[in-house]
């Protein structure tokens, strides 16, 4: 009987550590300080298991301890109905124990602002200071990746300048960094695409008033005149990977689709997002983290308001456009 109860004590301590581990202590006030333009915010809670935990170490030099694990919270901001960003905290072991720092991301998962919750190293003060986080501002994980050692150990002083007093703790607060866009990016990956998806049709449209997925973008119909277009699969666009998501109005008119794809032609697949018109004219186009060079950026920029249907593509950015152009008109002329 002592041993249960010792036991039952034991994961009833751990759960509400963990549980503290993760979390916004004044969300109300916090939240709006990181993102002023902000009128409302959610809260997503999802696991972070042993899976999860397997993949982080797969991307980052910096491992998940067994107390990280377990449920935890994040905070998607937004404003006007429009996700701009989110929040998460998360706490790294330091020489002064535990220290709790706030993450304000883009949703591309780029740094915004950084806030420490616990910390009682006197190298706070340093760190606090605007040319520190000026330098971590903007700053994806690959960003953040390049201004330490291989193994996250410490900083490398000939990219990120920082007072000796503070270049421990400055080390701490990039690991708890890379760690936390990379946990976000892996456990809250559906809710995050959801969010690009939702943004970028408030973007594109005027007052938009529901947002959904269709199950099934690529019919039997659509998929024959793709054929007779493209051939019968895309070299440039993971058609696993497509996501199509049609945009209403109050009135329950179809102003147009949201889509998301992966473009196949460079070295890592690029996620683009795009804003079509219901005759699936190209509206907008971007690419999650932005474009890797100017010249892709432009090859698919200038692609704004054109028609391709009628044309011949041959490009691959081209011929990516194309895809999804299809893809939206003929759903368009669904709804018509």
């Amino acid at each position: 009987m002592m041993r249960l109860m010792v036991c039952v004590v034991l994961l009833v301590g751990a759960r509400a550590w963990g549980q503290a581990y993760c979390a916004l202590r004044d969300p109300m006030h916090d939240i709006y300080e990181m993102f002023p333009s902000a009128t409302a915010y959610k809260t997503v809670v999802r696991t972070v298991d042993i899976d999860a935990r397997a993949t982080v170490d797969e991307l980052v030099p910096v491992p998940l301890h067994v107390n990280e694990l377990g449920r935890h919270s994040l905070y998607f901001a937004a404003k006007e109905g429009a996700p701009i960003g989110v929040v998460h905290v998360r706490s790294e072991l330091s020489e002064w124990g535990l220290v709790e720092v706030a993450w304000a991301l883009d949703l591309d998962l780029r740094v915004v602002d950084f806030a420490f919750q616990r910390c009682r190293s006197s190298g706070r003060d340093v760190l606090e200071r605007a040319e520190f986080g000026d330098r971590l501002r903007g700053r994806s994980l690959e960003g953040l990746l390049e201004l330490v050692t291989a193994d996250a150990g410490a900083i490398r002083a000939d990219r990120l300048a920082v007072d000796e007093s503070a270049a421990s703790l400055a080390a701490v607060v990039l690991r708890c960094g890379i760690k936390t866009i990379a946990v976000t990016g892996v456990v809250w990956e559906a809710d995050l695409r959801a969010a690009r998806t939702l943004a970028m049709a408030h973007g594109a449209f005027e007052n938009p008033a529901s947002v959904s997925v269709i199950d099934e973008p690529y019919t039997d119909d659509v998929v024959a005149r793709l054929n007779a277009r493209v051939g019968t699969d895309s070299a440039v666009v993971d058609r696993a990977g497509v996501e199509l998501a049609r945009v209403k109005d109050g009135r329950s008119g179809t102003l147009g689709f949201v889509a998301r794809s992966e473009w196949m032609v460079t070295a890592r697949p690029l996620e683009l997002w795009w804003a079509l018109g219901p005759d699936g004219r190209i509206l907008r186009v971007r690419a999650t983290g932005g474009w890797p060079d100017e010249e892709v950026g432009s090859s698919f920029e200038e692609l704004i308001g054109g028609e391709l249907i009628e044309h011949e593509c041959s490009a691959p950015s081209d011929l990516a456009a194309l895809e999804i152009t299809i893809l939206a008109s003929h759903h368009g002329r669904d709804a018509r």
